[in-house]
């Protein structure tokens, strides 16, 4: 199959877009046909690398995948478009029994710690598929994917937002900022978010959000700033 994928960390140009082995398909893994698969600033640090990183060469990027089932696997059937959950679990532990699979030493990102979606085909656990939502394109489908979870498990789990609370987002460019947005008013929370320029600050507002600050636009007088900070105000 066609890939794009590295063989060496690097910058750009260790890149490369060529045939690689078809993927293997362990037991209770089924083998998907990529139809979309979004872009994660992840996918630039996994290319760079960092000390510990360990991955089989050569690499495919690509967490967020939606596809189409190869051959029937499990209860589901050939030709079923789906959406593929990016978290794989590959041991049973204390942390999967509270729901914390994240936390676990044996937990994987698609993309990241194996091999992803930037490729004509992928092999994914059985128990991370999921039905592709109706009224959904590929690419649409494919997009809220890894940022929907992160944003989850911090307001969800971590923060345990609840209707009637304000929630401060620091940012609102960014794929998991403006998820954030749309999951905090989702939950019923008042969402107050600082953003940095005037078109983010349209766009966050657009997303729901009840006030936006735009850094850009406050000015601030340092020196001010500086003769309060001598005279201890």
């Amino acid at each position: 199959m066609r890939a794009l994928h590295f063989e060496t960390h690097g910058e750009l140009d260790v890149l490369q877009f060529g045939d690689v082995p078809d993927p293997e398909v362990p037991t209770s893994w089924a083998l998907l046909r990529v139809d979309a698969c979004a872009l994660n600033h992840l996918d630039i640090w996994v290319r760079r690398g960092w000390p510990g990183l360990k991955l089989e060469m050569p690499h495919i990027g690509g967490s967020d995948i939606a596809g189409t089932l190869v051959a029937d696997a499990g209860d589901w059937k050939a030709d079923a478009a789906v959406v593929v959950d990016p978290g794989i679990s590959t041991r049973q532990d204390a942390w999967t029994t509270r729901g914390e699979d994240s936390m676990s030493p044996g937990y994987r990102i698609l993309g990241e710690h194996v091999r992803g979606g930037f490729a004509e085909f992928v092999a994914v656990p059985l128990e991370n598929l999921h039905s592709r939502p109706a009224g959904l394109t590929a690419a649409e489908a494919a997009a809220p994917l890894l940022v929907g979870l992160t944003a989850y498990r911090m307001l969800v789990h971590r923060a345990r937002l609840q209707t009637g609370e304000r929630m401060l987002g620091v940012g609102s460019g960014g794929g998991v900022n403006s998820t954030a947005i749309q999951l905090g008013c989702h939950l019923g929370a008042e969402v107050h978010v600082v953003a940095g320029g005037s078109e983010k600050a349209q766009r966050a507002e657009e997303l729901g959000a009840a006030l936006v600050i735009d850094l850009e636009a406050i000015e601030i007088n340092h020196e001010q700033i500086r003769e309060e900070e001598k005279s201890g105000l």
